[in-house]
């Protein structure tokens, strides 16, 4: 299928060629800045929900260093509308305190090896959204964890929709792109275009019986013909 692809489009006139070479290549780069874009979008996103839940557990731990107290730390944390809701577990996974919403359970393994903060997606029973979790070890007479996390339902929502206006967007600027290409190739070939018409008429000229060198050579022949008598 590829050769006779090629050997279409090498029979297709320069113009159709140029426009088709043209089309392709911006096809290329478009698919690429949409993932491109899509990917910093995603990581910039990520990075925000990260900050805000890394400031939520640490304004927890700080708290449980100061009062000793996992229950009375969650009480006197900021527990706003906006605050991301957390929770206080042991490295056995059984939860202490807890403030706002449930968050799902982190594994039991990844609590007992804890030993520096870590970020991780976890889906509980009944979500279909994963919820970005934010895990930071304490020590404050026991091992604890602090555990801050929120949905990724938001983070979701917006990807889906820059995914359905790059796959809208992408086609039509695909087609407007292509336009532009077919238009700007015309208009530079049509002066090559109209020197090979008048080269093909000038080599017409040159060769049709009765005119131009045609003439000549008949009349060149009659001259050294023989006499019929």
């Amino acid at each position: 299928m590829r050769r006779s692809l090629s050997r279409a489009l090498g029979r297709s006139p320069l113009r159709i060629r140029i426009t088709v070479a043209a089309t392709a290549s911006i096809a290329v780069i478009l698919a690429a800045l949409s993932l491109l874009v899509y990917g910093r979008l995603h990581a910039q996103l990520l990075a925000a929900i990260d900050s805000g839940l890394q400031a939520r557990a640490s304004a927890i731990a700080a708290s449980v260093g100061q009062l000793g107290s996992a229950s009375q730390a969650i009480s006197d944390g900021p527990d706003g509308l906006y605050a991301a809701p957390v929770q206080i577990v042991t490295r056995t996974g059984r939860v202490v305190a807890r403030s706002g919403a449930d968050l799902p359970p982190p594994q039991a393994r990844l609590l007992n090896h804890l030993s520096a903060p870590a970020t991780v997606d976890r889906t509980g029973p009944g979500r279909s959204v994963p919820a970005r979790l934010y895990l930071l070890p304490v020590d404050e007479g026991r091992p604890l964890v602090i555990v801050a996390g929120t949905s990724l339902a938001g983070v979701e929502q917006t990807m889906s929709g820059l995914r359905l206006q790059l796959l809208i967007g992408g086609p039509d600027a695909l087609v407007l792109a292509s336009l532009v290409a077919w238009l700007m190739t015309g208009a530079a070939l049509r002066p090559i275009e109209r020197m090979r018409r008048e080269a093909a008429g000038e080599m017409l000229e040159g060769r049709a019986p009765g005119t131009g060198r045609g003439r000549s050579r008949r009349a060149a022949r009659s001259s050294t013909a023989p006499n019929g008598r």
